[in-house]
């Protein structure tokens, strides 16, 4: 596991340089493509390949039947259950991969107090969506504006049946998601006219969390895994933006990662699936306030609250192919070399 641990940046940084890291917080970082052997997990019998000669093998075209399920997921606290795309009482294995979409809204209201109006900064205080429509990054993401809960998922899932007389080396290209995480505390502002730009302070919300995880499974094992977890303390001397970073696994991409399944022959069948969540919780009840603005006495305000923000950007698989991964296979070498 890695983690890294932020505190009391308030006290290293200045004001405004602070306020532009926090409000763009992102954990995406290119990292060099990999490649796994999981042959013994996805099929229970490790066979040893030589990438490089591997590399050179023909792509099979054929001597497989492919079939494909794909589910969006999504909720909010207000919501009694979670949204589905497709719903999963009529969800079925298809002979193609789909692109689901799925969004789901607390619009925030503004108010009146006496003559004054106060309008929230953010239009909802709640949203989640499953975008794999996009083009050309596809976006599973949270958000809460002041006090909610929130969780988007996307999983899709291939089943493989070997049907051709003759073996075949199964490969998985994953395409590794970005993951982008946002953070803006609730702060009051006064006198944004000024010579000064305006004072901040802030408010430290009673608690945060935000996830995003992204996991590959081969017959339902896991084979790669990738999760990164955003906490705020609450502790009684914490400052509004203290927090701890968990990170588990493999890094965040864009990068690609090939994973060798194993070599089918007739008969066998192998499920692979990849499932993307992205998740935030806040009780931050305590927001701020800027303005005045207008003329007395219909003056109006804008209220600014915790927003916590996780997206996770994801990459198309290729031409009929799910989102987030290419499945494939070649003809096994007629000598297998050891793997270096």
């Amino acid at each position: 596991m890695r983690a890294s641990i932020s505190r009391s940046l308030g006290r290293l940084l200045g004001v405004r340089s602070l306020v532009a890291l926090v409000a763009a917080t992102g954990l995406a970082a290119p990292v060099a493509a990999e490649q796994l052997n999981v042959s013994k997990i996805a099929t229970g019998t490790f066979t040893s390949i030589n990438w490089t000669v591997e590399a050179q093998q023909p792509l099979a075209n054929n001597g497989a039947a492919l079939a494909y399920f794909d589910l969006a997921t999504g909720s909010i606290d207000t919501d009694p259950t979670p949204y589905f795309a497709t719903p999963p009482w009529s969800a079925l294995f298809l002979p193609f991969p789909t692109e689901p979409w799925l969004q789901r809204l607390m619009p925030t209201v503004s108010y009146m107090d006496g003559k004054s109006t106060f309008t929230y900064a953010n239009s909802n205080s709640r949203r989640t969506r499953v975008n794999m429509l996009a083009i050309p990054t596809k976006h599973v993401l949270s958000e809460s504006f002041g006090s909610g809960t929130v969780a988007a998922a996307v999983s899709y899932t291939v089943r493989i049946e070997h049907t051709g007389s003759d073996p075949l080396d199964y490969f998985v290209d994953l395409q590794v998601p970005a993951d982008t995480r946002t953070v803006g505390p609730a702060y009051d502002l006064c006198c944004p006219g000024d010579s000064n730009g305006g004072t901040y302070t802030y408010h430290r919300p009673k608690a945060a969390q935000a996830r995003g995880a992204i996991d590959l499974y081969a017959n339902g094992l896991p084979v790669w895994t990738n999760e990164d977890t955003y906490l705020y303390p609450g502790l009684p001397n914490s400052s509004p933006f203290d927090h701890i970073d968990f990170l588990w696994g493999k890094p965040a991409g864009p990068a690609t990662t090939t994973l060798f399944l194993g070599r089918l022959h007739s008969g066998d069948t192998l499920t692979v699936t990849e499932i993307v969540h992205a998740d935030v919780q806040a009780n931050a009840p305590d927001c701020g306030i800027e303005g005045p603005f207008g003329f007395f006495p219909n003056f109006n305000y804008t209220v600014h609250c915790l927003e916590l923000e996780q997206d996770i950007q994801m990459q198309s698989g290729g031409v009929a192919q799910p989102v987030g991964f290419n499945v494939y296979s070649r003809v096994p070498p007629a000598a297998i070399g050891r793997a270096p």
